[in-house]
């Protein structure tokens, strides 16, 4: 069977882990715009819109929902990883 590439996620602000584990895709508003990070993705590095949800869905397909709060926060992507910072 063939293994599914995955992403490994770290979503935090400064009082705790909020999550940690693998996705199959990220999905967050930046202010550029909305970005779908997937596996293999370039490198990037973002600030995220505040009041906006940041939606990831995990390789059994479920969705992990956070709204980002009042302050944003910042994602950054390198390799397979994504690490996502919020205020």
């Amino acid at each position: 069977m063939k293994r599914i590439a995955t992403l490994t996620v770290s979503v935090a602000n400064p009082e705790r882990l909020i999550f940690s584990g693998e996705a199959v895709q990220v999905a967050a508003w930046t202010q550029e715009g909305a970005i779908v990070i997937l596996p293999h993705h370039t490198p990037y590095a973002a600030p995220l819109v505040a009041r906006r949800p940041l939606i990831i869905t995990t390789p059994d397909g479920n969705t992990v929902c956070h709204e980002i709060g009042t302050e944003g926060g910042i994602v950054s992507v390198s390799g397979n990883t994504v690490h996502i910072l919020l205020g």
